[in-house]
Order: structure tokens, then C-alpha cells, then sequence
């Protein structure tokens, strides 16, 4: 894959929240990536904050003396936002850049190596503060949920693929969603609840802070209220603005500049060779 060169540029599309955290959040890891890459770097948010992404998208194409952008969609799944802002938003980077500037645009982070390893890391340190052995102890795995299919049936594969990865972590891991789609929190910490588990870590599946995050909470809380006899419960930590984040953007990156024809899945057995490799050139 190719690193970043002279003329290349970086925008990363966020998804966006009401929640300052959230928003603050986001804006460290851009700062992040300014440092990171050897690249220019801006990005926005798709709505409901500041800076809103085709203003900067404007403003970057506008100062900057690029003949290659690519952006990279910051967000966890394949639904509505990703497919249709980030369209939008590739077609208005075409229109202002004309034949002088190439769009690409990348896939969504998605189940890479790096963000299932940060959701581990949120784990255990939700399972560590329990101190609770690995057999009480089940986890709720919650995405904010979507009328789009392809974005629910992932929520099921990370479900699946964390299960392989902390079999020694904990008991069970069940997925739930916020909204849009079931099972809601309650069905899901209802089944855990029913199979006996007195332990229960609530992980969000989130890139950073939201509202429905806070609405979980909420939502468990109430379910909580319901129960003559509650289990421990324990809220884990979004995916937040960590440093293996860059490298999963580094990956879509490459991958876009490279042009890269990919297998199906981007955990496959032949990934992690690759890399090796990759990471052998770089060296």
C-alpha cells in the first residue's frame, strides 16, 4: 500500500453529537492526526455539531494545494450516514476540486483489528473493576441501532469475533441496540439476567461519547428498577480517541491510495501477513 505523499490530503468524517464529550472527543483525535500523518489532515462533523464537514471539507480543498483527498468515514458501521453523507460529501469534494483533484473515498472503520482490540481493552477494564471471575460474568455488547441491515448484522459479527478473542474474559457476550432495532437493552440484559449471570458488563459499542450512550444508561437503570434482585452492573467506556485508532486509519488510508483490491473481510487469516509485510517495506 502507498504511504501518503506531497499533494496528498486526509479528511475525516465524524458522525456527530450533542454531547460536548463526544464532540471534544472527536476534536482530540483529529489533533491526534494532524500529528500523526505526514499529511494535511481536517475533518467536520456530518451533523449536529461544529465544525460541520462540508464547510471544512470547503475550507481544506479551498487552502490547501491537494491533488489527491481521501476521505475516511469515522464511523463504526455500514448505514445511512456512511453510505449516503459520505457520498454526498464525496461528490461536493469532486465538484469543488474538478479534474485537478482525485476523490477517494474509503470504507467505514468497521471490525479492523485495531478498533476490536481497543473494545477488548474497554472490557477488561470493565471486568477488572467487577472483581468478579470470568464465569458470573456476561456482557452486553450495545450499537445505537439502524434500519439498515448491514449495520445491525455487524453489531453480530464484533459480537461474535470479541467472543473468540476473551473466551477467558467472560462467560457469554449477547449484543443489544439503543434504538432502531432489537433486541433494546432491556431484552438483552433480561436474557443475560435470566441465564444466571450476577455479573453484567454494559459495553457500548461507540466511537465516542454520545446521547445514546447517556440513554442506555437510562434504559438499564429503568430495567434495573423493574428487579426484586438486580445483578452488579458496570458501564464500560467508549472506543474514545485512542492511539490504535490512527492506525486503523492509517489502514483505510493506504488502502485508499493504493487502490487495493481486498478479500471479503478485513480479519481474515491472509490480513495479518500482509501487514507484516507492509510493515516490513515501511522499515
Amino acid at each position: 500500500m502507498n504511504r501518503p505523499k506531497s499533494g496528498d490530503g486526509l479528511f475525516l468524517m465524524g458522525h456527530g453529537t450533542k454531547s460536548l464529550l463526544g464532540q471534544q472527543q472527536f476534536l482530540d483525535f483529529l489533533s491526534k492526526a494532524k500529528e500523526y500523518f505526514p499529511t494535511p489532515v481536517s475533518g467536520g462533523f456530518i451533523e449536529l455539531a461544529q465544525p460541520d464537514m462540508y464547510a471544512a471539507l470547503k475550507s481544506f480543498i479551498a487552502t490547501e494545494d491537494l491533488k489527491r483527498l481521501v476521505i475516511v468515514p469515522l464511523v463504526l458501521f455500514p448505514a445511512g450516514h456512511m453510505k449516503d453523507d459520505g457520498s454526498e460529501l464525496t461528490r461536493l469534494a469532486r465538484t469543488l476540486g474538478g479534474e485537478n483533484l482525485e476523490v477517494i473515498y474509503t470504507s467505514h472503520l468497521g471490525l479492523l483489528p485495531e478498533t476490536l482490540s481497543i473494545l477488548g481493552e474497554r472490557i477488561a477494564e470493565a471486568t477488572d473493576k467487577t472483581k468478579r471471575p470470568p464465569r458470573e460474568t456476561g456482557v452486553l455488547l450495545v450499537g445505537r441501532g439502524s434500519t439498515d441491515p448491514d449495520g445491525n448484522a455487524e453489531m453480530y459479527k464484533a459480537m461474535r469475533l470479541l467472543a473468540e478473542r476473551h473466551s477467558l474474559d467472560f462467560s457469554a457476550i449477547q449484543p443489544a441496540f439503543v434504538s432502531l432495532a432489537l433486541p433494546s437493552v432491556p431484552q438483552g440484559l433480561d436474557m443475560l439476567h435470566r441465564l444466571g449471570y450476577s455479573n453484567i458488563v454494559l459495553q457500548p459499542f461507540f466511537l465516542f461519547h454520545g446521547t445514546l450512550i447517556d440513554r442506555m444508561f437510562t434504559q438499564a437503570k429503568s430495567w434495573a428498577l423493574t428487579l426484586d434482585s438486580t445483578p452488579a452492573i458496570t458501564v464500560g467506556e467508549a472506543i474514545g480517541p485512542h492511539a490504535m485508532l490512527l492506525r486503523a486509519v492509517e489502514f483505510r488510508l493506504r488502502e485508499g491510495l493504493g487502490n487495493v483490491v481486498r478479500t471479503s473481510c478485513d480479519l481474515c487469516i491472509y490480513r495479518t501477513p500482509s501487514m507484516r509485510s507492509v510493515k516490513a517495506l515501511d522499515n
